[in-house]
């Protein structure tokens, strides 16, 4: 196996160990950080009124979150799967894409972010959830230091 598909299947295993039996209510969460993350991106470029749109759409999100399990479960039986899982690929390919083009090191990056979100787990390895299921960095994380990867 190489490095990228090490740290995939590393972030995978963090997933699978924060939420081990994940919920309707999980999953809308999740797709809203995901926003949250795009806002972020837009950020960086200098976007803001995107980056105001995505915060928008999150917050959107979390509010279905917040309305329970048959909410979440509603919306996410009207997602096409296929085309959301061809879609999340094509975003990692892009981004992928991007990185290199501005001549960083895409997979050194991504495994110093994946090492530091392991370090947001607490002393027994356990995830610390805020009220909307996000988790949260504990006394042993690390900022991941991009710098050797720009």
């Amino acid at each position: 196996m190489n490095d990228k598909q090490n740290s995939i299947q590393e972030i995978e295993a963090w997933f699978k160990k924060a939420k081990p039996n994940p919920t309707s209510q999980n999953i809308v969460q999740q797709t809203s950080y995901c926003l949250e993350e795009i806002k972020e991106l837009f950020e960086a470029m200098n976007l803001s009124y995107a980056a105001s749109f995505m915060g928008e759409l999150k917050e959107c999100l979390l509010e279905v979150s917040r309305q329970g399990e048959e909410a979440c479960e509603l919306m996410i039986k009207s997602w096409d799967k296929k085309e959301l899982l061809d879609a999340a690929c094509d975003v990692t390919v892009t981004l992928v894409g991007v990185s290199t083009y501005l001549g960083q090191n895409f997979p050194g990056a991504l495994q110093e972010v994946s090492d530091s979100n392991n370090s947001k787990f607490d002393t027994l390895g356990n995830p610390i959830l805020n009220q909307d299921g996000k988790i949260l960095k504990g006394h042993h994380y690390f900022k991941p230091n991009l710098d050797p990867f720009l």
